[in-house]
């Protein structure tokens, strides 16, 4: 999925104007706490471009006990604080309580604590899951796209 004319418009006017995270958006680089990783040994948001891809521990402004990692980028690009955002919006097992049953686990290991109940059901994250009529089927899909009613195109079956 690409993004709009617009959405790259600004994106450029944003590098063109404010190169570094602390110029373009003072109150996100507020809530940086430290990179997460030796790619962003060094960084600081005062020189860190604001769209970049290093991974950053953040502060939520409105609770200080939330914590979680995310790329410089995704922050400027409307990414705020998953606990905060969990709490606005129904949980996958609300809005999707038969699909709930279906999910396994989750396939990258930074989303290790993730579950139906803690995640939204316009989620990205990829989970595995296992069909309901026949739990030797399982398969690999987006949150966002069973929510949306996706068809299984891959079926994994494991033993």
């Amino acid at each position: 999925m690409g993004r709009g004319k617009s959405q790259v418009e600004a994106i450029s006017r944003i590098q063109r104007n404010h190169p570094f995270l602390v110029q373009a958006k003072p109150e996100i680089a507020e809530q940086w706490i430290r990179t997460v990783n030796s790619k962003g040994e060094g960084k600081t948001p005062e020189n860190t471009r604001a769209m970049s891809g290093v991974r950053v521990l953040w502060q939520c402004p409105n609770h200080p006990e939330h914590q979680w990692e995310a790329r410089v980028s995704g922050r400027m690009m409307g990414d705020g604080c998953p606990k905060c955002i969990y709490s606005e919006r129904e949980s996958f097992a609300v809005v999707h309580p038969d699909l709930a049953k279906q999910w396994i686990r989750v396939i990258e290991p930074r989303y290790k604590d993730r579950r139906p109940d803690n995640t939204t059901a316009m989620s990205a994250i990829r989970v595995l899951w296992q069909c309901p009529k026949d739990p030797s089927h399982q398969w690999e899909a987006r949150v966002d796209g069973r929510s949306a009613g996706g068809v299984v195109l891959n079926v994994i079956t494991v033993m």
